[in-house]
C-alpha cells in the first residue's frame, strides 16, 4: 500500500516561535494575558497583578516580530506596510485558544494577548445569580444584567447554567469572546464581534432568524441594538442583556437611554410589558437581583424609568 504524501505543515518564523514560547511560560504561569510593548520587558496579568517575566527589554525590533507573528499564528496574511491595529484569534496546540489585539503606540507595537477560558464560571461562583438561572423556568423575557467586567463573567455563567440543563439553542454574542462552551444538553452559538460577526446589531438580527431560543449579548451599545434585544423578548425568547452600569435602576435608566426622547413613552410601556429583572454584579462577584413586579411596570408605563429598583 503506498503511502499517501501529505502536505507539511509550513515551519513557524523565529518570531512565532518566540511568541510562542512565551504564550506557553504565560499559560505555565496561569495567566490571563500577557502584554507585549517599548520599553518594559514583557508581562503577564497573574491574579488581577501585572508581573514582568524575566526576559531583556523589548525594542521596537522585537515587538514589529511579535506584531507579524500574531497575524502569522491566526493564518493572516503579512502586513506588507504600517499595521494600525488588528484582533484576531488563534490556537496554539497543547496549550489553548487565545485573542490577541495588536496596537500602534508611541511609534511601536503594543500587543496583548488574552487567554480564552475553557471551563467557564457556574452560577455558584456568583452569590444570588441563581434567582437568574432558575428563570429559565419561567416565562421569557428580557433580563438585564448590570456591572463592570464581572458581569461579563456571570453572563458566561447563565450560557453555562442554560447549556448544561436544558433543552435549546442559545446564541451569544460577544464582545469579546472570553470563555468557550461546547455544547452539552442545548446548542450553543458563540458569535465575536469583528470575528464572526460586524456588529452586535448584525449579531442580534442574525440570532432572530437562527431559531434560538435564548439570547446573550454582552453589550447594548446602540439604539439599533436595544431595538433588536426588545423585539426578541417580545417574540418570547429568553434575552439576557449585559450594561456597564453600576446599579438595577440605572440598568434599566440606561436601556431605555438608548433610544430618543421621542420614544420614551413608547420604549416604557414595551419594555414594562417584557421586563422580568434586573441584575447587578457587584466587584466581589455578589449579585443584586431586582424582580420586576406590577408596580414596577405600572411606573414604566407611566414613563417613571426611574422608579425601577
Amino acid at each position: 500500500m503506498r503511502t499517501p504524501n501529505f502536505p507539511r505543515a509550513p515551519a513557524l518564523s523565529p518570531d512565532a516561535r518566540g511568541l510562542t514560547r512565551l504564550i506557553e511560560e504565560m499559560a505555565q504561569a496561569g495567566a490571563s494575558d500577557l502584554h507585549i510593548k517599548v520599553p518594559g520587558r514583557p508581562q503577564v496579568r497573574v491574579d488581577g497583578a501585572l508581573v514582568p517575566m524575566p526576559h531583556e527589554r523589548l525594542l521596537p525590533v522585537h515587538t514589529s516580530g511579535f506584531a507579524q507573528a500574531v497575524l502569522e499564528l491566526a493564518g493572516e496574511p503579512p502586513s506588507d506596510g504600517v499595521l494600525r491595529d488588528a484582533r484576531v484569534a488563534f490556537s496554539v496546540e497543547g496549550v489553548g485558544r487565545f485573542r490577541a489585539q495588536v496596537a500602534r503606540q508611541r511609534g511601536s507595537y503594543e500587543i496583548v494577548v488574552h487567554r480564552v477560558q475553557l471551563e467557564a464560571p457556574r452560577m455558584v461562583d456568583f452569590p444570588g445569580l441563581d434567582v437568574v438561572g432558575a428563570a429559565f423556568s419561567g416565562p421569557p423575557g428580557l433580563f438585564l444584567v448590570g456591572g463592570g467586567r464581572q458581569r461579563r463573567a456571570a453572563l458566561a455563567a447563565i450560557v453555562r447554567e442554560f447549556n448544561e440543563h436544558h433543552w435549546g439553542r442559545l446564541v451569544s454574542i460577544e464582545d469579546p469572546i472570553d470563555w468557550l462552551h461546547r455544547d452539552a444538553r442545548a446548542s450553543v452559538s458563540q458569535r465575536e464581534v469583528g470575528t464572526d460577526v460586524a456588529t452586535i446589531h448584525e449579531g442580534l438580527s442574525a440570532a432572530m432568524r437562527q431559531d434560538a431560543d435564548a439570547i446573550v449579548v454582552t453589550d447594548v451599545p446602540t439604539e439599533a441594538d436595544a431595538e433588536v434585544v426588545l423585539r426578541a423578548a417580545e417574540e418570547g425568547l429568553f434575552v439576557f442583556a449585559g450594561l456597564p452600569v453600576a446599579g438595577a435602576d440605572d440598568g434599566v435608566l440606561a436601556f431605555a437611554g438608548r433610544f430618543p426622547a421621542a420614544r420614551e413613552r413608547e420604549v416604557a410601556a414595551r419594555v414594562a410589558s417584557v421586563l422580568r429583572g434586573v441584575a447587578l454584579v457587584e466587584p466581589d462577584a455578589s449579585v443584586q437581583w431586582r424582580p420586576i413586579d406590577g408596580s414596577h411596570r405600572a411606573a414604566l408605563r407611566a414613563g417613571r424609568l426611574s422608579l425601577v429598583g
